[in-house]
């Protein structure tokens, strides 16, 4: 009997690599990990043309690979060789067993190999691949490679060259692999014998300038946690000068000394910008630039001896919850938009990686890890808070102080007139007080009105948060079930008279409140506030369809009427759905006021020429009454007993934004209120 054993086929060798690893970019990536993992320094990635062919060469300048290494090493896939302790330069290997190679070496049609090895410098291996050699084999034993040597002057370290490109390597694929070197190793420009990937293409040399740019000096704030092997922790936070501004212990951070953290010895840095036009007056970088930049780059990212780990900080993955801690307390926290960060963890075992290479087990020393970081933002926002306060309360001090001050210079001056010129002047000047005290009055008030809107707001958007999904999902769910069972023991017309109702109105109102919830919370999604095309009947859609089961619930009807066409604005969603929105629930308010029934709200649009079209929000309620229709703009001004006034405020100020206009009509065609609002449109 002869002895056998398995052989793979082409066509699985081919697909290995391919769909394990299936971006083009990933793969790539994978040939730099190998680059650092040789202790290169340097390691450069160039797309070009040659031969009516494009081509990708990644040269680095590392340790290189001796004729054991590639034979024993280099061409035995899915286990490797390196072992998992410090190379010469003190890195740990990252890189993988040989299957995200193979996708990069598979993106060509051949791949020519040559390498010097550090023990070895005076002589190159070579060798080449063609993968369509593999066309005609049976299996994959049968193609074999011929390594060659030369004598050589070169430096140390290893070329790759995929030859003959197979697929389009465009604009998309070279920003993710930019992006992906950037990020890699060393970003942050500290470790002066970092590893440092660069680009060369001469077709995306926007791209190529993407990987070399760098803006963390334009931070305005940088926070620093370290925490060292015990769990204990310490923090502070610079200026954009390097001058320390504030620092805590580990008491000031969890408010007791025994409550360590669980975790590996990790550091977290993050740098904070503030984006408004006058922190970049003078600066030799725009704000525009730097937004731009954070837009691709920003985000916390995660390093394992100081290699990233993805998907951590990637668009889209905000592991660490900052903008839900944004949202839960906006005031001088920093978002993913504003910011910039990392999570450097050094001789972990405490972390254990996804099989699939797709960031780590999220297990208790990770928790930690995250509790630690949240914890030294908000003590971040709090000293920061309190800066601000006392900059205030001095501030008014001193301004109170100098209007004592001028008001006696004012008087003193007064005293040296003539005493029929100052008679005449104090009594004009005691006038000027009055009506400037009670402007500041007003103003308190106005003030006072924002600020308890302002809590209103955050305790709803907290209410919204909880309730939208537990709560109110536990309610239908049980009164479903009670539904069931009842119907069971109840006959037909007996749970028709005497239940069902009931039953009924239960499910609407609970729907009604899944509406209120999920609206509060769209409204503040950060996405909405961007400028961007807003797409106005798009945007009145998904208002009124969120309004819908609410409007059901009241028993009131609603007609939507839109114009034929697309027409948009550059603004900002937000500000659209918080004209429509308000204007929605003014209309539904006023049916409280007066008895109405076959309630009824119209919403059409009208276009006014090419350049404005008009949105009619209507009803058949009681109409304006009790107050004129100029003063319903007014901040505070409101026939409701419980009523803010800020509702049309919100809409005047929001359409005047954006270049628009809004009239109330005190009794429409319906009988009730309506209101129209004009706006510069860019598009049909």
């Amino acid at each position: 009997m002869s002895e056998v054993a398995f052989r793979f086929a082409p066509d699985i060798f081919i697909r290995l690599g391919e769909e394990l690893n299936p971006s083009p970019s990933n793969g790539i990536i994978e040939l730099i990990r190998n680059s650092y993992d040789a202790n290169s320094k340097k390691c450069e990635v160039k797309f070009f043309a040659q031969n009516h062919a494009n081509n990708i060469s990644v040269i680095d300048d590392g340790d290189g690979m001796s004729y054991e290494d590639i034979s024993n090493g280099w061409f035995i896939l899915g286990k490797s060789k390196k072992e998992k302790k410090e190379t010469r330069l003190g890195r740990i290997p990252v890189g993988d067993k040989g299957l995200g190679r193979l996708a990069a070496l598979r993106l060509g049609e051949k791949v020519h190999v040559c390498t010097r090895h550090i023990d070895t410098p005076d002589v190159e291996y070579f060798f080449e691949i063609d993968w369509n050699e593999y066309d005609e084999a049976e299996t994959i034993e049968q193609i074999e490679f011929n390594i060659r040597q030369k004598k050589t002057n070169k430096p140390l370290g290893t070329e790759i060259t995929i030859r003959d490109l197979k697929g389009d390597f465009g604009r998309r694929e070279v920003k993710k692999l930019a992006r992906e070197m950037v990020l890699l190793a060393d970003p942050f420009g500290e470790d002066s014998l970092g590893f440092k990937p660069t680009l060369k293409t001469i077709e995306f040399k926007d791209l190529e300038r993407l990987v070399s740019l760098r803006y963390f000096e334009q931070a305005e704030f940088i926070l620093k946690l370290s925490t060292d092997e015990n769990g204990e922790a310490s923090a502070t936070v610079t200026d954009y000068h390097g001058q320390e501004l504030y620092r805590a212990n580990h008491s000031d951070l969890r408010k007791s000394d025994k409550d360590l953290y669980r975790s590996p010895k990790f550091e977290f840095k993050l740098w904070i910008y503030i984006l408004t036009p006058n922190k970049f007056i003078g600066r030799i970088v725009s704000m525009g630039q730097v937004k731009e930049w954070l837009g691709e780059f920003g985000g916390i990212h995660i390093y394992q001896n100081d290699i990233r780990i993805s998907p951590y900080g990637d668009k889209g993955n905000d592991w660490l919850e900052l903008n839900l801690l944004r949202s839960r307390s906006p005031e001088l926290m920093p978002s993913t938009n504003t910011s910039i960060g990392r999570v450097s963890i050094f001789n972990n075992k405490a972390l254990v990686q996804k099989t699939d290479r797709s960031g780590f087990i999220e297990n208790d020393a990770f928790n930690e890890i995250k509790r630690a970081c949240a914890d030294s933002l908000r003590w971040m926002q709090n000293q920061r808070i309190q800066t601000r306060e006392k900059k205030l309360l001095e501030e008014k001090e001193a301004l109170e102080k100098e209007k004592k001050q001028t008001k006696g210079s004012i008087e003193d001056e007064i005293d040296k007139l003539p005493k029929k010129n100052k008679i005449s002047l104090k009594k004009k000047f005691s006038e000027y007080e009055k009506k400037r005290d009670k402007k500041e009055r007003d103003l308190m008030k106005e003030l006072q009105l924002y600020r308890s809107l302002s809590t209103a707001g955050i305790s709803a958007a907290l209410f919204s948060h909880e309730s939208a999904n537990n709560p109110v999902q536990l309610i239908k769910s049980n009164i479903r079930t009670v539904k069931r069972r009842v119907e069971k023991y109840y006959s037909g017309k007996k749970y028709r008279e005497e239940l069902q109702n009931p039953i009924e109105r239960i499910l609407r109102s609970a729907d009604a409140l899944s509406v209120l919830a999920s609206f509060t919370l769209s409204i503040i999604e950060a996405d909405k506030r961007r400028n961007q095309k807003v797409f106005i009947h798009k945007t009145i859609n998904n208002i009124v369809d969120q309004f819908s089961n609410f409007l059901i619930a009241r028993k009131i009807e609603y007609v939507v009427e839109l114009e034929v066409g697309n027409p948009y604005f550059n603004g900002s969603i937000a500000s659209l759905d918080g004209i429509i929105a308000n204007l929605i629930a003014n209309s539904v308010q006023s049916f409280d006021r007066a008895t109405v029934r076959n309630r009824k709200i119209i919403i059409k649009s009208v276009f006014e020429g090419q350049d404005y079209l008009a949105i009619h929000i209507l009803d058949n309620g009681p109409g304006i009454k009790d107050i004129s229709v100029a003063d319903i703009w007014l901040p505070g001004e409101t026939t409701r007993l419980k009523g803010t006034g800020l509702g049309l405020t919100i809409v005047r100020d929001s359409v005047r934004d954006i270049g628009g206009s809004v009239e109330a009509i005190a009794e429409s065609e319906l009988g009730g209120a309506e209101f129209v609002v004009t706006i510069p449109i860019i598009s049909r």
